[in-house]
């Protein structure tokens, strides 16, 4: 691990230290909305927090630290908060944004999603199905409506400005639809 990766866990430890034990607990909202990184994705590497060798896990392991999270958040929200969790968009095997400048077609740009990635969603469906105020929701086929082909760039407009996060105009222009996708219809 080089001191950015430390740097990141510390700052995300601190900043999920800070949602459990304040703002939840004092802004006590209906719903939480809860999305992560892609966990198992190549390139990355999660170990259960109580491993001392560090070994990494699979996706069979993940269900059990998924559940454990949303049951730490609704105890967080004084069980009064439905919690969804969005499945991790897939990350890109590549900056998009670099692709798209050396590519001689916008096409060269698109990656497929990995068997990775379904597995893990299967896993993290199995951990919302055992807690009964929490549902999964996706944005997968608004950012990949060729799935299981994602393209850099979907009705003209960039999708992503890295690997993992998806372009501010991309987000503005879809706005709507997400908010519906992640909370339901109004």
């Amino acid at each position: 691990r080089d001191g950015t990766t430390a740097g990141a866990e510390e700052q995300c430890r601190t900043l999920r230290a800070d949602l459990l034990e304040r703002v939840l607990p004092q802004y006590r909202p209906d719903i939480v909305v809860a999305m992560g990184h892609p966990a198992l994705e190549p390139g990355w590497t999660v170990t259960a927090t109580d491993d001392v060798d560090r070994a990494p896990i699979g996706p069979l392991e993940l269900t059990a630290p998924t559940l454990a999270s949303i049951e730490e958040i609704s105890v967080a929200a004084a069980e009064a908060a439905e919690i969804v969790v969005v499945l991790p968009l897939p990350s890109a095997p590549y900056d998009p944004l670099e692709c798209l400048d050396v590519a001689d077609a916008i096409e060269d740009c698109a990656f497929l999603t990995t068997d990775v990635s379904d597995m893990e969603w299967r896993a993290i469906d199995d951990a919302v199905a055992g807690h009964g105020d929490a549902r999964t929701a996706t944005i997968h086929d608004i950012v990949c409506p060729r799935a299981p082909v994602c393209d850099p760039v979907v009705d003209g407009m960039l999708v992503r400005d890295d690997r993992d996060h998806l372009y501010h105009g991309f987000v503005q222009r879809h706005a709507a639809e997400l908010v519906e996708r992640i909370l339901g219809p109004s």
